[in-house]
């Protein structure tokens, strides 16, 4: 986990940082395999059913005053806005606006 701006920025700070010159056009090419994305997807799910496994020996259940959501799964999410507007269209007044952006 790290603070990027960008897949770009990724890359020129591993440059910088750590000597590693990776080709953009592989790095985001790689992205879009099928192969990655399984994995990425299996990787997701394990550490998913860890975290529930950790959080269930602590034993609190925080919405257990809501019994309305007995049957119910919650998961958490948290939106934001980029810093900058440049994927963004333009409105009627050509101004851009921030994307707003949900992660869950």
């Amino acid at each position: 986990m790290a603070d990027y701006k960008s897949g770009r920025d990724f890359l020129q700070s591993k440059k910088e940082k750590d000597n590693d010159d990776i080709s953009r056009s592989t790095f985001f090419g790689a992205l879009k395999a099928d192969r990655r994305l399984e994995f990425t997807k299996d990787i997701s799910g394990t550490f998913n059913r860890e975290l529930n496994s950790v959080m269930e020996n602590f034993g609190t259940d925080y919405l257990s005053d809501f019994p309305e959501l007995a049957d119910c799964q919650v998961f958490s999410g948290d939106g934001h806005y980029i810093d900058h507007a440049c994927h963004t269209s333009k409105d009627s007044s050509g101004k851009n606006y921030a994307a707003g952006t949900l992660y869950i």
